[in-house]
């Protein structure tokens, strides 16, 4: 009698939270997270436009935590769905559950494969809008001038062998009277213009992949770049 009072009086027990619905709701709060800290970043370039047309690298801070925060709520959301698909499968049996592992292994491994090369092309992909851009600053000086001005290599590596152009080069430098340049920013290529009578040859020499084999574009007056070596 005493167990069916106890039995009575006491709380039912609470349902445990499943794994899936706690990740959606981490989810959730990244998410939140990283809409407040895009609004911080978006306040910070507008406050800097207000005073300055430099205004590039305003706001870095809260821009590189809104993209940690959406890249924590996609692996929550994804962790999530792993694991209610987990849970259904423990209803048909071991073998299911074994092959669904199996299956998202493989799937990762594609996946972080593609992401590798994907990064890898769009370093490289810098070539082509530099030297767009040097087709259109030799058509200026030449404009003016009436000739095209060669440029040697540049940027040269520092001791890191990274990338770095100069904030500002030498008023007699070929670079300086091009009028182009990407001052003070890294890149992933250097980049060189040889002249040949009443035509240039510019030049995007990249090794994204520091691998010792260098990917080779090409652009001239009256053509656009173009790639000239398989590599990254």
């Amino acid at each position: 009698m005493t167990r069916v009072v106890e039995a009575l009086g006491s709380e039912p027990p609470r349902k445990r939270k499943s794994w899936p619905r706690r990740l959606m709701l981490t989810a959730t709060v990244f998410v939140g997270l990283f809409v407040v800290w895009r609004l911080l970043f978006a306040r910070a370039q507008a406050a800097c436009q207000q005073v300055s047309d430099q205004c590039a690298d305003a706001g870095f801070g809260w821009e590189v935590l809104a993209a940690v925060s959406l890249l924590l709520a996609l692996l929550s959301i994804c962790t999530a769905l792993i694991a209610w698909v987990w849970r259904l499968l423990a209803r048909v049996g071991r073998w299911a559950q074994l092959l669904f592992a199996l299956g998202t292994l493989v799937f990762f491994g594609m996946a972080y494969a593609n992401f590798i090369t994907f990064g890898l092309r769009a370093k490289t992909g810098e070539a082509w809008g530099n030297l767009n851009k040097l087709r259109k600053a030799q058509a200026s000086y030449h404009a003016k001038h009436g000739v095209y001005r060669e440029a040697k290599r540049s940027p040269q590596p520092d001791g890191d062998g990274a990338f770095i152009w100069p904030s500002k080069f030498p008023k007699d430098s070929p670079w300086a009277a091009l009028g182009w340049h990407l001052a003070g920013v890294r890149s992933w290529c250097q980049y060189e213009v040889e002249v040949y009578e009443d035509d240039f040859m510019a030049r995007g020499f990249c090794d994204v992949d520091k691998d010792g084999d260098w990917a080779i574009f090409e652009a001239s007056k009256d053509k656009p770049p173009r790639r000239m070596t398989p590599h990254h």
